[in-house]
């Protein structure tokens, strides 16, 4: 199999080799309909290797089979990349007009750069270039129609498009959202909570959000049953994984979650199949998690059921805002929703497009499949965590206490965070939010407070976090200390007069550094002015760069690994303050530089 792969790669390499040059180049050669036909055959082609990729690896030793993944991966990779590049040139190269702009405002949009060449002249506006003037035509064409074509194009790489999230830490908590998304997005929410979320016997029950106009979803059956019998084999390999996987599925059926088809031809209903597979966990209680995968198409043209499903984002609560109020209170407190997109039922009708297969005896590859479907929201589809926020809400706002405001108010996905001015307060709110989440099927546990009287009650309910640290969006908190950390920086330290790096390696590890609170600024603000030096430089993503940019940034890495493993800050923000004293004496003292 090995050698027919190889043979189908050889034709893939020299179908690639076509489209290396640049995208003008690409389109000087060849029209559109051309560069069609090209994707298209490389997409067949990537196809019939993937089928024999799966073949080859059902053969390997455990050994090999993350070598050959890997190889196979860095392969696959590089097609993506170039059926990108070919989908983006032939989707340009679609002219549309978007908007006419009459001649009238022609002035109050032109700028005062202009460009001229042998070509078309080019004069700045505020909405880009603009085009005008004559095409150089072959003089030898005589009484003959003649068309031309004119591409600018303007690509970002993944790197280009990430230095945005890389400044943008620096506004966290002071950006503010476009009004108009902002009211659109809430209307959605709004109108998907009346009309497609009830309570139903103390548990929500959700239907998904379809759009209006999404393509015809296949059945993706076939697919997903080979994938099934390739996840079987794969785990067979390994019996005490295989038994796990069954176990969890087994216990998916017994609380609710799944359920099994007996007469899978007897619906009227949507029906699609979802592919799953096991992800391994660095827990010696759970060490793999299953993932259904809701992207998987039946082919290159087929839509995958996230394409058919709303993508609206959540109207989540800021980071920033959430982190804050948790530092003010003398007490803090965190819990969060146990299996939170598994408590809300999935309605009936949209039930058999969440099928999958799992054998009827697992202990034996060649058992027949059995057809099961999600009786709840599965976590892994593009509108699940919309479903979760618009429904927590729903819920939250059917009750009228301080309670379900604080809820609402330092909630995120599944986490809550608060804290409060006295072990009193601590209480209430621990025994108020568990009834009320409870009334709508929710548990709240893993609770975890530098409260005694709290800790204590948690224990008898059986809900304490037991960790001496916990995890608090993206930062760490030690109750018994009461102390802050950031998540560590896990590098080893470098030869630095031995070292290469390049623009790529210092942007991608300097954007992994998340401080939400900026208590890291003094020390990552030199990795932003490094960025900004090799951007000014005019250094390539892979080039080499100078030994004295290496050293410069090697110190800086060294800097922020020794900062985030040494620094702790305060969680409370007024360690003085009686908890009987009024925070009307409390007050904040803002300064702006307005340069």
């Amino acid at each position: 199999m090995k050698t027919r792969r190889a043979g189908h790669r050889g034709v893939l390499t020299k179908l690639l080799k076509k489209v290396e040059p640049s995208s003008e180049e690409l389109l000087q050669e060849y029209d559109v309909s051309e560069l069609s036909t090209i994707r298209g055959l490389i997409v067949k082609k990537q196809e019939m290797i993937d089928q024999l990729n799966e073949k080859i690896v059902e053969e390997l030793s455990e050994e090999e089979v993350s070598e050959e993944i890997e190889e196979a991966d860095r392969y696959t990779y590089d097609i993506e990349m170039s059926v990108t590049k070919l989908s983006k040139i032939i989707k340009e190269s679609e002219i549309t007009v978007k908007e006419s702009i009459g001649a009238d405002y022609y002035w109050d949009i032109v700028g005062d750069r202009v460009i001229r060449g042998s070509g078309p002249t080019a004069v700045q506006s505020k909405v880009g270039y603009l085009l005008s003037g004559p095409i150089q035509l072959n003089s030898n064409i005589n009484n003959q129609s003649t068309s031309s074509i004119m591409n600018i194009l303007t690509p970002h790489r993944l790197e280009e498009c990430e230095i945005h999230k890389f400044w943008e830490i620096e506004s966290i908590g002071t950006e503010t959202d476009s009004e108009v998304k902002a009211k659109t997005d809430l209307q959605e929410m709004t109108t998907y909570q009346e009309n497609n979320i009830h309570l139903k016997d103390n548990r929500y029950i959700a239907k998904f959000p379809w759009k209006q106009e999404h393509p015809e979803l296949p059945s993706n059956e076939m697919i997903a049953r080979k994938r099934a019998y390739n996840v079987i084999n794969r785990l067979a390999k390994e019996p005490e994984m295989l038994k796990i996987y069954g176990n969890i599925i087994n216990d998916q059926e017994i609380r609710g979650f799944i359920e099994k088809v007996e007469t899978p031809d007897e619906t009227t209903n949507r029906v699609h199949y979802i592919p799953h597979h096991p992800v391994k966990k660095d827990s010696s209680t759970t060490p793999i998690r299953l993932v259904y995968d809701c992207s998987c198409r039946q082919d290159s043209e087929s839509p995958r059921l996230n394409d058919c499903l709303s993508s609206t984002p959540p109207q989540l609560n800021k980071l920033t805002d959430i982190l804050t109020r948790f530092r003010y209170g003398k007490y803090a407190l965190t819990t969060y929703i146990e299996k939170a997109f598994l408590q809300i039922g999935l309605d009936e009708e949209d039930r058999d497009s969440t099928r999958f297969f799992w054998p009827r005896d697992p202990s034996n590859p060649n058992s027949e499949l059995e057809t099961y479907r999600f009786m709840v929201i599965l976590f892994g589809a593009t509108c699940s965590q919309f479903i979760l926020h618009a429904t927590l809400l729903k819920h939250l706002s059917t009750v009228t206490s301080a309670t379900a405001e604080i809820l609402k108010r330092d909630l995120y996905v599944d986490n809550v965070l608060t804290s409060v001015h006295t072990e009193e307060a601590a209480l209430n709110f621990f025994e108020e939010s568990r009834e009320l989440m409870t009334n709508a099927g929710f548990n709240l546990r893993t609770w975890k407070s530098n409260s005694k009287q709290l800790s204590n009650e948690a224990i008898k309910a059986n809900v304490l976090d037991t960790d001496s640290e916990t995890k608090i969006l993206g930062m760490r908190w030690d109750a018994k200390s009461d102390m802050l950390t950031l998540a560590k920086l896990n590098e080893d330290r470098i030869d630095i007069d031995n070292s290469q790096a390049t623009k790529r390696e210092i942007l991608s590890k300097s954007s992994s550094i998340y401080d939400p609170l900026g208590i890291l600024g003094p020390v990552t603000v030199r990795a932003k002015l490094l960025v900004q030096t090799l951007w000014k430089e005019g250094y390539d993503w892979d080039q080499v760069l100078p030994s004295s940019i290496v050293k410069s940034w090697y110190e800086i890495l060294d800097d922020i690994r020794d900062v985030t493993v040494n620094t702790k800050i305060a969680r409370h923000y007024f360690n003085d303050q009686n908890e009987n004293e009024s925070n009307e004496k409390i007050t904040l003292h803002v300064f702006v530089d307005a340069s």
